[in-house]
């Protein structure tokens, strides 16, 4: 006999109460099997493969759960560094200007795109980004010297 998916979801959630994430996580997988957009199962297992280094996994379920849920502005920023991480930099660059775009108040994201505009060597996209940033919040830079910014 096959589980529903709330009966599986209702399984998943008593294993993590009990810290049995191994268990959770067959359970996401078989979860998703049944219904590959299901959002708690791949924002979990996203989560599980970015805690263990497993990059090219996290990028997979995040991509999923980007498509479908494109405003989750939290998975857009897992998905540029699961990419970043992989050293995928123009791929990241190009999700973290859709984050820009969505939240240009969000300070830290200025430093984030400048960098990697600076990784890619190009200075002056990178100094436009910082000029701009700082036109915005002037401790941005000074951020960005601090040791505890990394």
């Amino acid at each position: 006999m096959t589980q529903s998916i709330e009966e599986l979801e209702q399984q998943a959630a008593a294993c993590s109460r009990r810290g049995d994430l191994q268990a959770v996580e067959r359970i996401c997988r078989d979860i998703l099997r049944a219904d590959g957009k299901h959002l708690s199962s791949l924002r979990f297992l996203a989560d599980i493969a970015l805690q263990a280094g497993d990059f090219p996994e996290a990028e997979l379920r995040l991509r999923s759960l980007v498509g479908e849920s494109p405003g989750d502005l939290r998975a857009l920023s897992q998905l540029a560094q699961a990419m970043y991480r992989q050293g995928k930099r123009r791929q990241a660059l190009e999700v973290y200007l859709a984050l820009w775009r969505a939240n240009p108040r969000e300070r830290m994201i200025y430093l984030t795109i400048g960098c990697l505009y600076l990784e890619l060597g190009e200075t002056d996209k990178a100094a436009q980004v910082f000029s701009l940033g700082e036109s915005r919040d002037g401790e941005l830079l000074r951020l960005w010297q601090r040791a505890d910014t990394s």
